[in-house]
């Protein structure tokens, strides 16, 4: 406990602005690794693999260091660079501790990869982890449903992306139409899964 020079008494002040500036400095430390990781880019290889069980998914597995450091520092969503096109994805687990890209087979398609096939990765914290990407359908259709459009914005971000993959996993344009005018009629009439009849 510091002493005031020339008293007895305890100079608590001080005491407590020593704790607020060690405090202070923890915090500006934290922002500074934040900043680095987020600023910073990994780049390897992986293979397409697919899980064992389950639904089918296929997955990229992120190497251990890379994986670790990116969930050690707070990154639960990245901007994957996959054989050169960029996505917006989430870190998963793998079950054993590790992390990993879950895609599905458009995905695949579209970087023209197939199950175990090597596919370059580069991978960055996503500076907007709340931002989610509407399919041009699904937009389209919130466009002309208000009601079902509010109460899609009105969502966690988390919901979002699950209706969103809904429509966005089918493989064909008038299947996702479907599905969207599908999921705007459940949204305006609150007749998702998840909804409790009144």
């Amino acid at each position: 406990m510091i002493m005031a020079q020339g008293s007895g008494k305890q100079d608590h002040g001080a005491g407590h602005r020593e704790a607020g500036f060690c405090f202070l400095t923890l915090i500006v430390k934290m922002i500074n690794i934040g900043s680095m990781v987020n600023e910073m880019e990994y780049n390897f290889t992986a293979p397409v693999l697919q899980t064992e069980t389950g639904l089918v998914k296929h997955y990229f597995p992120i190497p251990d260091d890379i994986g670790e450091e990116l969930w050690n520092t707070g990154v639960r969503r990245v901007i994957a660079t996959l054989n050169g096109r960029e996505y917006r994805r989430a870190l998963s687990g793998t079950g054993d501790g590790g992390r990993c890209l879950i895609v599905g087979e458009p995905l695949l398609k579209e970087i023209g990869a197939r199950l175990n096939d090597m596919v370059d990765v580069t991978l960055r914290a996503d500076p907007e982890p709340d931002s989610v990407d509407i399919c041009e359908e699904f937009a389209a259709v919130l466009e002309q449903d208000e009601d079902a459009a509010q109460r899609f914005y009105s969502m966690t971000s988390g919901m979002q992306r699950s209706l969103i993959l809904y429509v966005t996993t089918a493989k064909r344009e008038e299947t996702r139409i479907k599905r969207s005018l599908e999921l705007a009629y459940k949204l305006r009439t609150y007749t998702l899964s998840g909804d409790r009849p009144e």
